[in-house]
Formats: structure tokens, C-alpha cells, sequence
């Protein structure tokens, strides 16, 4: 339905089945369920809560700093799409990298962005520093035990611990 809800005698519905197969749902919400698991860091912070995800990555001017962290495992199957809102601290440059993505490994650290352990989604330097789009879930993550994870880089720059944040993580 457009409204995003079913409501089934009273009672409002995550998923409807008819002969026991799945015909609807209402998606996940990633932020709302707020289960995160940091997997790699090197002076990297990062908080959650019911309605954000921030990711901060230290502020040096000598090496590479960064935080990853991953969601619960999900079960994609039946899904399509994620719908992303995030701010990356209105910077889009190398140096302010943030990033979003899914794999099925467990244990990413930064080294696995650009492998074949992770398949990107969001990459702040394309998509900008700010914004809200819907994204495609690659076929070869609609299915069981799939993780999206979140990583921020700061690279040799002088200036403030900009935050990345993400407002929404709606898989549907």
C-alpha cells in the first residue's frame, strides 16, 4: 500500500503472508533499530541512536584515521532498494570520505572498502556531502545474513573532527 502500513483486524502488520508465502513488508529501518557493532577504528569515534548514526574519524595532519561499523544481520531477501539521508559535515572532498555499503563478512575493517568483500552503495565524494537517495541493493545481497556497514576516513587535513551522519536506512 502507499501509505506504507496494513492493518489486519486491529493490529498493524510488519509482513503479511498468504499460503505461507511473504507478499508484503513494511521494510527495515536501520537507524530505528539502532544495532550497531564497530569493526575497525584507528582514532575513530561513533555513537547511535532511534533516529541517527554518526561516524567521526580524528582530525590529523600525519596518517589516515578511520571508524567502521556494521548493522545486525539482515535478511534482505525480498528487498530491493535502501533509501539513504545523510550529511557528511557539508565536505564531499578526498580528505572527508564517508561511505555506505553491504557484504556478508562479519569482520570488515578499512582495508575491504575497495575489495570484493564489500559492494559500495554511497560514496560521499560521488554523491555529495549531503543528501537523500534511493539506491539499488545488488542481487547478490537480497538474501540472509547480509550486513550494510558505515565507514568515515579523515586523511591528512587540518581542521575540525567533522561528523558523518546518517538520519535514515530504510530498506524496503
Amino acid at each position: 500500500p502507499s501509505s506504507g502500513k496494513v492493518v489486519c483486524n486491529g493490529t498493524s502488520l510488519k509482513q503479511l503472508n498468504i499460503g505461507g508465502t511473504k507478499v508484503w513488508n513494511s521494510g527495515i529501518d536501520l537507524i530505528a533499530a539502532n544495532k550497531w557493532t564497530q569493526t575497525s577504528s584507528q582514532y575513530g569515534s561513533w555513537g547511535s541512536s532511534t533516529s541517527q548514526l554518526w561516524l567521526r574519524a580524528q582530525a590529523r595532519t600525519d596518517w589516515w584515521n578511520w571508524i567502521v561499523v556494521r548493522s545486525a544481520a539482515l535478511n534482505l531477501t525480498g528487498y530491493t532498494q535502501i533509501t539513504l539521508q545523510w550529511d557528511n559535515h557539508g565536505v564531499s572532498g578526498p580528505n572527508w570520505k564517508g561511505f555506505g555499503g553491504f557484504s556478508t563478512n562479519a569482520s570488515l575493517t578499512q582495508h575491504d572498502w575497495n575489495s570484493t568483500h564489500m559492494t559500495e552503495v554511497l560514496d560521499t565524494q560521488v554523491q555529495g556531502a549531503a543528501g537523500t537517495k534511493t539506491f539499488s541493493i545488488p542481487s547478490q545481497f537480497r538474501k540472509n545474513g547480509v550486513y550494510f556497514y558505515a565507514q568515515r576516513n579523515f586523511y591528512k587535513a587540518n581542521g575540525t573532527n567533522e561528523y558523518l551522519r546518517f538520519y535514515k536506512i530504510q530498506i524496503s
